[in-house]
């Protein structure tokens, strides 16, 4: 009798093992290559080294010992079957068929995650997050702050975090009430618009925030805005600035100076942008958008295209009845007289000054007789 393993067999114990395994060789399911192979391995080792091995006889004159142990090969073998480990992973199977007949087996259990699944592993995770995105915003407001900001720096800077937190809003909505300076302000604004945001972005989350703080002192803003309009000039005269001028609380409609401060450092035919964009909420004429209406017209000078002309002829058409004793009506119609072709509208325009009444009337005839 020899020793397998820590296990002693009786011969007959023996051979009913080398048929298990046989049978775990030819009937294991494909997927379990590995522990096929193996069984298959053991079987043939086991085989070589008893010295009586059974054979299964396929004859028809099988005795019943020989049933008896072949039903006791399928229980066996169903016993194996379930007690065998199915998180094991067989790594490697070698199998010397020389008359030493040695095997070697060596089984690797499935590998875990190594990153512990634990609540408070990842409330360390989110607050060591949320400390560094603090850090971040406590940098950035304080190189806002100094007297020599490194503009490049602090892009960067906001562009990194930008891309941490995967809005730029979130970052804006943080930091923008501890600026307390109009040049901190610009600073940022003109960051923002280095790192190539959306203009509205720049424009309803900074510089619409920052005008409801102005009152009166527009300074910072009026100098901020001017410089850096020039990035964004059609979204500004067909979005931000329209919608200022829309409002008549507005502070930009109360100081109407400060719009051509603003729009100073951008080419004449943006004024025309701004008016054509202002006259599509001009349905009625209400005092408030005269004075507005003016200065527009007044900057536009002759590059007004001939769609707004047309437009600008038939507002004062529709307003003259209404408007026939206002002065400052007659000081828009004689903006308008300078702007437009009036070869193209000079009977339309003196039949406007015709419902006029007073100084007004005076007013604008002369403007017709001088432009003619």
């Amino acid at each position: 009798m020899d020793n397998w393993g820590s296990w002693t067999f009786s011969e007959q114990n023996e051979n009913l093992l080398v048929e298990v395994l046989k049978k775990f060789s030819s009937q294991v399911p494909s997927p379990s290559t590995h522990r096929k192979d193996l069984f298959s391995s053991l079987a043939s080792a086991a085989s070589a080294t008893f010295e009586n091995p059974f054979e299964l006889s396929n004859s028809s004159s099988c005795s019943s010992d020989d049933e008896d142990d072949s039903n006791r090969i399928d229980k066996d073998f169903n016993a194996i079957e379930q007690f065998v480990p199915k998180t094991t992973v067989v790594a490697e199977v070698s199998v010397e068929t020389d008359d030493t007949s040695d095997v070697s087996m060596q089984e690797i259990p499935e590998v875990e995650n190594s990153v512990p699944n634990d609540e408070s592993f990842l409330l360390d995770q989110t607050i060591v997050h949320e400390d560094n995105l603090k850090n971040s915003t406590k940098l950035i407001v304080e190189m806002l702050a100094t007297d020599k900001c490194d503009a490049k720096k602090l892009a960067d800077l906001i562009k990194l975090e930008k891309t941490r937190r995967n809005d730029v809003s979130d970052l804006i909505a943080e930091i923008l009430p501890d600026i307390v300076t109009d040049i901190g302000r610009h600073r940022f604004c003109e960051a923002i618009v280095k790192i190539n945001e959306h203009p509205q972005v720049v424009f309803d989350q900074i510089y619409t925030p920052w005008l409801k703080t102005c009152k009166t002192n527009l300074t910072g803003f009026i100098d901020s805005l001017s410089k850096l309009i020039v990035h964004f000039p059609e979204f500004a005269c067909k979005s931000f600035l329209v919608g200022l001028l829309k409002d008549k609380d507005s502070v930009m409609v109360t100081h109407l100076h400060w719009l051509v401060e603003v729009m100073k450092s951008l080419d004449q035919n943006y004024w025309c942008t701004l008016l054509s964009e202002y006259m599509k909420h001009c349905d009625s004429m209400d005092q408030y958008k005269i004075p507005v209406l003016a200065l527009l017209v007044k900057n536009c000078k002759k590059s007004l295209s001939s769609s707004d002309a047309e437009r600008l002829v038939a507002l004062c058409r529709n307003a003259a009845y209404d408007q026939s004793n206002n002065r400052h009506f007659a000081s828009f119609i004689v903006s308008v007289i300078g702007a437009i072709d009036l070869n193209k509208f000079s009977p339309e325009m003196t039949a406007i000054s015709q419902q006029l009444k007073g100084a007004s009337k005076f007013m604008v005839m002369k403007a017709l007789r001088d432009a003619k």
